[in-house]
């Protein structure tokens, strides 16, 4: 989380710079690599979500959910990408469709890995008994 915060707080610091003042760098004005770098951006956003999520179970809220309010209770959900459908991300960090054959493929991979990694831990808990 902290990680994530630091990050933030320099890029908002790096674009302020890039944007405007002394170090305004010179395609600050084109909207092609300002776009370029925004979805860039929010694919970040969408891999540190799925990361998060999946290897330390955060849950994050919905915000403007009609579920939400009046609740305190945070709502799951799932990463999707820009046409609604359900990501996974393979090694490199590449957001995939998750029905796909690759995503389905990346799931279950994941799941040998947790499921692998319970049984050493409980391996070695049952060495440490005794």
């Amino acid at each position: 989380h902290g990680m994530t915060v630091y990050f933030l707080e320099k890029t908002k610091k790096h674009l302020l710079a890039l944007l405007d003042g002394a170090t305004k760098d010179k395609d600050s004005d084109n909207a092609t690599i300002l776009l370029k770098a925004l979805q860039k951006t929010i694919l970040f956003e969408k891999e540190m979500m799925a990361w998060l999520q999946r290897d330390f179970g955060t849950v994050f809220l919905v915000a403007g959910s009609s579920s939400n309010k009046g609740s305190s209770a945070p709502q799951s959900t799932a990463i999707r990408g820009d046409h609604g459908e359900e990501l996974e991300f393979d090694e490199s960090g590449r957001a995939v469709a998750a029905d796909s054959a690759q995503g389905i493929r990346i799931k279950y991979e994941r799941q040998k890995k947790e499921q692998m990694k319970g049984e050493k831990i409980a391996a070695a808990a049952l060495d440490e008994g005794r």
